[in-house]
């Protein structure tokens, strides 16, 4: 069905674009359902496609829709992970009665359009074919239609980029997943954590900032390939002893922290204490403890030296 903007079903999210646009649904899209936006490479490594599903998986088992572009590589692999455990909706980059695309994906749309709570959505006049212009449009209904936006592997000049400019735009909260620095294609991602995004080092830290119940990161549904992707150590993330960054002269907004985060600073102070304690003082579980502790520490809250010591930069 085509919904104009003027609809009572138009969906409230769209509505805060500038010229929203007229879509065509292959069903209701609800207004009250929480959606977290999935978006990156089409030339994704392996490793970020397996951790991609097991993300989209995990959130939708969690009642999340997964809102995607249908692009091959992360696109396919978000939408693939989240019809296992739920629902997704898919933004296509052309008309409804055009010839889909990309072509090799014309299954996984026929299976989402049929799949119970998903849908797909197409932002054009029934004709029209994607051009080089049409996943602009499409980013936009893409990002307006979350309420969380994550990147994986973006690439220095791609479309994940620019559904990252909307994100901004829209004042969408963005999660970027932190990558290898010699992983060159995908720079796109340090670039815009440089500018700003919110680091992503495991999927247990999302749920927690968006306040989910924890997931069984070991469900075997979850993983795309037969090798799960390994999460990262807090060990493997080196910091000097002493910061090279000045001690900020402002105390730590806990409004801007997660639940998690804030015991973590609860359970620390100015003088190195063991990560162990850390993790004995909070109540916390291990994983969510390192988690924190890491993310603490992207973001100069926390600093880690000697080896396997955290103290905070500030008073909380």
């Amino acid at each position: 069905m085509i919904i104009p903007p003027h609809d009572p079903e138009y969906p409230r999210r769209v509505l805060e674009l500038p010229e929203p646009p007229p879509i065509t649904v292959s069903g209701p899209i609800h207004n009250d359902v929480p959606t977290v936006a999935i978006v990156g490479s089409r030339q994704a490594q392996m490793d970020a496609l397996n951790w991609t599903h097991q993300l989209a998986y995990h959130l939708a088992r969690a009642g999340v829709v997964v809102v995607s572009g249908g692009a091959m590589g992360i696109d396919e692999a978000a939408h693939r992970g989240a019809l296992k455990g739920g629902a997704t909706w898919c933004v296509a980059c052309c008309g409804r009665s055009a010839k889909p695309y990309p072509l090799v994906n014309k299954h996984l749309f026929a299976k989402i359009e049929k799949a119970p709570g998903s849908r797909m959505i197409w932002p054009f006049p029934l004709d029209q074919r994607k051009t080089a212009f049409t996943p602009r449009l499409r980013n936009k209904v893409l990002v307006a239609l979350a309420d969380v936006v994550v990147v994986v592997q973006a690439r220095i000049r791609s479309g994940s980029l620019n559904a990252a400019s909307n994100a901004d735009l829209l004042g969408r909260p963005m999660y970027v997943v932190t990558g290898r620095p010699w992983d060159y294609p995908f720079l796109g991602s340090t670039k815009l954590i440089l500018e700003g995004a919110q680091p992503l080092v495991s999927i247990e830290q999302l749920f927690d900032d968006l306040e989910l119940p924890r997931p069984d990161i070991d469900d075997p549904e979850g993983i795309l390939s037969d090798r799960a992707p390994r999460q990262p150590s807090i060990r493997s993330f080196k910091r000097r002893a002493r910061s090279l960054a000045p001690d900020p002269n402002f105390r730590v907004d806990p409004s801007t922290l997660s639940t998690a985060q804030n015991v973590v600073i609860s359970s620390m102070s100015r003088a190195p204490t063991h990560q162990d304690k850390i993790v004995a003082k909070s109540g916390l579980e291990v994983s969510a403890t390192l988690t924190a502790l890491l993310t603490l520490s992207l973001r100069d809250v926390v600093v880690e030296g000697p080896d396997g010591f955290f103290r905070l930069r500030t008073e909380p």
